[in-house]
């Protein structure tokens, strides 16, 4: 899916357009989506801006990961969306990852329960999306709900401790994170923002120990 988002949209269309894509990517993940975005965006934090301004209120918290941008993002979140920020990771409902290198574990935010499930993070992580497969970076698949057939990607700049921890965060389901990566580039005055959605209900494909590709994305660190 593929939207644009203007000047002249009014502030409910434009949530509802965003709220769309977002629920798209995670009802088919790992399938790219799109947001042209010509609305005015601060470039440092031109991914999630649409995201939170549509995702966040009053009732939500948010926790940010240190960062250069810390600031103007935690400016943009108080004016905006008027979420509360918080220091502790585990008490956000949404979660800002600017650095995948050393970003806290999965297990470290809100995972729900099994009464509620749905009280759990969503993780906003902003990385390249490019999909380019190098020597250090293999193509990883995934199965489950909303793919059809195994898909398969490649993430340059996340790190193997990342997915031995998404891994092993399977065998707690339904209860975990869902995740939303997110990049974009500007082309003359248009954002592109891309999405991609990793529920908590995908697996990384390999059912034991001694499938390849599982044992690369365990023991690559």
């Amino acid at each position: 899916m593929s939207i644009t988002i203007e000047h002249s949209n009014s502030l409910s269309l434009y949530s509802q357009q965003v709220f769309r894509v977002v629920l798209e990517a995670l009802s088919r993940p790992l399938i790219s989506q799109q947001i042209n975005s010509v609305v005015d965006c601060d470039a440092n934090n031109a991914p999630i801006n649409p995201i939170l301004f549509t995702l966040c209120d009053m009732d939500t918290t948010v926790w940010i990961q240190d960062s250069p941008n810390k600031a103007e993002l935690e400016n943009y979140i108080r004016f905006y969306c008027g979420a509360k920020l918080v220091d502790n990771a585990n008490e956000a409902d949404f979660v800002i990852i600017n650095d995948p290198f050393t970003m806290p574990a999965l297990e470290s935010f809100k995972q729900g329960s099994l009464e509620y499930p749905d009280k759990s993070a969503t993780l906003l992580i902003v990385t390249d999306l490019n999909n380019k497969e190098n020597k250090a970076n293999k193509l990883i698949s995934f199965s489950g709900p909303g793919i059809k057939e195994a898909i398969s990607y490649s993430f340059p700049n996340l790190p193997c401790s990342f997915w031995k921890n998404r891994k092993d965060q399977e065998e707690c389901y339904p209860l975990g994170v869902d995740i939303l990566f997110v990049d974009s580039n500007k082309e003359t005055d248009t954002y592109k923002i891309n999405i991609l959605g990793l529920p908590r209900s995908t697996r990384i494909q390999g059912s034991d120990s001694e499938d390849k590709q599982v044992q690369e994305v365990s023991t690559c660190m």
